[in-house]
């Protein structure tokens, strides 16, 4: 599985990078317009400080198509079967593709020279916000709504087969064992959509009603403030989960195998018959 830890590794990278962007915040913004008034609040930088940090906000949008080739591996290993070996080959086009497109348009929209003031950080200014969708939101929303959500349907509907065809050779066992698995897959496979969904639909939202108003909405840029920081957070939280799930069945097995013949075990827990 070591193709699927690099890949894991690399979003973990990305998060935290782009987790720094946003908590330097407004302060890379130009202090000064024109050596005016200030911009906006706590901003203290200049002209290199915003391109930097609009630079490090664009290379964000490596984040949702490494959750794309995420999706991808896992289609790759339980629907078409691929070992370690076969993925081993094509491992460098995990990496490729999201680096490759991050990049190329952080430095397009570095040489086309549009980062400014985008209000809460640096990244692309007002005046150039046709670009937030050509090279930011169409892109996240791509990977989400074409990869990550149909490659997610794609597994829970393969293991849901497997599972309908081993059915037929234990009559016997309840639907609950029967569909064990998919369920499971299900499961994953929905936190893994909805994380990739609430990560991205304030930030989307926000930018679209400034689009076609031209104002910023309070609640909408609280929320992007809370949640676009913590994408990290729920792929790790959902990465665990069946880690922590099978570490407390083993350690109830630990627990009842210890109880002896004159105890009762509640919960796991021992408890002397007598008491």
């Amino acid at each position: 599985r070591t193709v699927q830890y690099q890949i894991i590794l690399g979003l973990s990278l990305v998060d935290i990078l782009g987790s720094i962007g946003m908590f330097l915040g407004t302060w890379p913004i130009p202090a000064y317009v024109n050596d005016d008034k200030p911009t906006v609040y706590l901003a203290s930088g200049n002209d290199l400080t915003c391109a930097a940090q609009g630079f490090l906000m664009q290379a964000y949008v490596v984040a949702p198509i490494y959750n794309a080739s995420l999706s991808l591996y896992y289609v790759f290993v339980v629907k078409l079967g691929w070992n370690e070996n076969k993925l081993k080959k094509v491992r460098w086009w995990f990496h490729v593709f999201p680096i490759g497109i991050g990049l190329g348009t952080a430095i397009a929209a570095m040489a086309l020279n549009i980062y400014g003031n985008a209000t809460w950080w640096c990244w692309f200014s007002p005046l150039s916000d046709s670009y937030r969708w050509a090279f930011f939101f169409s892109i996240v929303w791509f990977m989400g709504l074409v990869v990550i959500i149909p490659s997610m349907f794609m597994l829970y509907w393969h293991v849901r087969k497997q599972e309908a065809a081993a059915a037929k050779w234990r009559p016997g066992s309840s639907q609950e064992e029967q569909f064990s698995q998919s369920r499971k897959v299900a499961t994953r496979g929905l936190l893994f959509s909805l994380s990739f969904i609430t990560t991205w639909i304030f930030p989307t939202l926000t930018r679209l009603v400034q689009a076609v108003n031209g104002e910023i909405i309070f609640p909408l840029v609280l929320m992007t403030a809370i949640i676009s920081p913590s994408q990290g957070l729920f792929n790790a939280l959902i990465f665990l989960h069946p880690k922590y799930i099978k570490y407390r069945q083993e350690k109830k097995q630990t627990q009842a195998s210890t109880c002896n013949c004159n105890e009762v075990c509640v919960d796991g827990a021992a408890v002397g018959s007598g008491d």
